[in-house]
C-alpha cells in the first residue's frame, strides 16, 4: 500500500475532508468523524480501506457527498433559513469529484442500490431524475447492531439536495438504508411538482 499512498498523504486527504473537525453545519456543532492513523503496514492498509481508524457520523457523511456534488468544494449545511458566512473552500479537484460522482451514479443505476429505486417491473421510483449514491453494511461484532448506510444527492448532474440515512438493525427486523433515502427524495421531489413520482406515504 505504502508504494502508492503514503501516511501522510491518507492525513492530509482526510482533513481537507472534515475528519477531526466540525461538520459545517447552521443548526448545531457536529463532528465530521474521527481518523487514526496507525504506521505499521497492515493496520495502514486496513485503515486506508476504511475497515478500521476512523468514524464517520451522519451528517459528517451529508458533508462528504456534498463536496462531491458540488464539484470538489466544501458547501455549508443549512437546514434555517438563514444566511452563512462560510466560504467555500476547494477539497479535490472538480475532475476527482465527477469520477467519484460517476461512480455513484453506477451504485443507484446498475450496483447495490438499483434494487431499491426501481420497483418489481423496474420501473425508477423517481423516472427522470438521476441519483448518486453510495451504500454500506457494517456490523463491528457480532453482539453490535448492523449498520445499513446510504448517502447520496439528486440530480446527481445538478444536485438540489444530498440525503444521508443510518439504520441500526437488531436481529430480527431488517431497514434497508437506501429504501429510506429514496423515499426522502420522492417525497421532496414530489413536493417541488415533478411528475410521475408516487407519494410513498400513500400506499
Amino acid at each position: 500500500v505504502t508504494r502508492h499512498l503514503m501516511r501522510s498523504d491518507l492525513i492530509d486527504m482526510g482533513e481537507r475532508f472534515g475528519f477531526n473537525r466540525q461538520v459545517p453545519f447552521d443548526a448545531a456543532k457536529v463532528a465530521t468523524g474521527k481518523l487514526h492513523v496507525p504506521f505499521s503496514d497492515l493496520d495502514f492498509a486496513r485503515t486506508a480501506a476504511g475497515f478500521r481508524g476512523s468514524t464517520l457520523g451522519v451528517l459528517g457523511a451529508i458533508e462528504l457527498a456534498a463536496i462531491v456534488a458540488s464539484g470538489g468544494r466544501t458547501l455549508p449545511l443549512r437546514i434555517l433559513d438563514e444566511p452563512h458566512t462560510i466560504k467555500p473552500t476547494r477539497v479535490i479537484h472538480a475532475s476527482t469529484a465527477n469520477e467519484l460522482r460517476k461512480m455513484m451514479e453506477v451504485t443507484v443505476h446498475s450496483g447495490t442500490s438499483f434494487d431499491a429505486f426501481t420497483d418489481d417491473d423496474k420501473r425508477p421510483y423517481l423516472p427522470g431524475i438521476r441519483v448518486a449514491g453510495k451504500t454500506g453494511t457494517l456490523q463491528p461484532d457480532a453482539k453490535d447492531a448492523t449498520a445499513s448506510w446510504f448517502v447520496g444527492f439528486a440530480p446527481s448532474r445538478s444536485p438540489e439536495i444530498v440525503v444521508g440515512v443510518l439504520l441500526l438493525n437488531g436481529k430480527v427486523w431488517r431497514q434497508r438504508a437506501n429504501e429510506l433515502a429514496r423515499d426522502v427524495l420522492r417525497v421532496y421531489f414530489l413536493a417541488r411538482g415533478r411528475r410521475g413520482i408516487e407519494d410513498p406515504l400513500q400506499r
